[in-house]
């Protein structure tokens, strides 16, 4: 890999050199030195266009090169994209394996790195919501509360949503915030009525009103 950036590199610099107006002298010097070495070789082609860029006029060298440049970037940045999001996965499976471990405290950590890695995918989701529920086996109800907020927020209808607002409803009673309580517990009923949870949230409505 270090090769591979080494090359590209140099290659950049030659190309910027004899596109640019103030590297055409330099370019020129180096094209006479590596021009007559590469003149046989599988450079050619690549010596041979870059002289005749040389000519070309300013702006039609300064477009090529901001054309060329908006690639590399865009490239380089969808691939930092990839890795990042194949890395929150990574964490994911880790953290879903120390959890089904009982391992809960080594576990929350890696949850929450692939939330911040990839807050929007998929991954960040599962990941949400098993950082939650860690919280709320820890008995951390601020926490707890603040992780089944959050998912709900940014994904209401993500496939644990209804556990999530009932579960919401928990950690505010928990927290002594019984009004909050209750409009969670009503609201899993309202917006998720064909879901277990909403039975659950009836059992706990009630259980006030007792």
């Amino acid at each position: 890999m270090t090769l591979g950036l080494l090359l590209s590199l140099t290659g950049w610099v030659l190309f910027a050199l004899s596109v640019l107006p103030f590297g055409r002298g330099l370019a020129s010097r180096v094209s006479a030195t590596g021009g007559r070495l590469a003149e046989t070789g599988p450079l050619r082609p690549v010596v041979a266009w870059a002289r005749r860029a040389g000519s070309w006029p300013v702006r039609t060298r300064y477009a090529l090169l901001a054309c060329v440049l908006g690639l590399v970037v865009a490239g380089y940045a969808a691939g930092a994209v990839s890795v990042r999001g194949t890395d929150a996965d990574t964490l994911y499976r880790r953290g879903q394996e120390l959890y089904n471990a009982g391992n809960l405290d080594p576990a929350l950590p890696l949850f929450l790195e692939a939330i911040r890695l990839a807050p929007l995918s998929a991954t960040a989701i599962h990941s949400s919501y098993f950082s939650s529920i860690i919280y709320f086996r820890k008995n951390d109800w601020k926490n707890c509360e603040q992780g089944f907020a959050r998912l709900l927020e940014r994904f209401p209808e993500a496939p644990s949503a209804a556990e999530s607002m009932y579960h919401l409803g928990l950690c505010r009673a928990r927290l002594g915030r019984q009004d909050a309580a209750l409009a969670s517990w009503r609201e899993t009923q309202a917006r998720y009525p064909d879901t277990p949870w909403a039975k659950y949230a009836g059992e706990r409505l009630a259980e006030v009103k007792q």
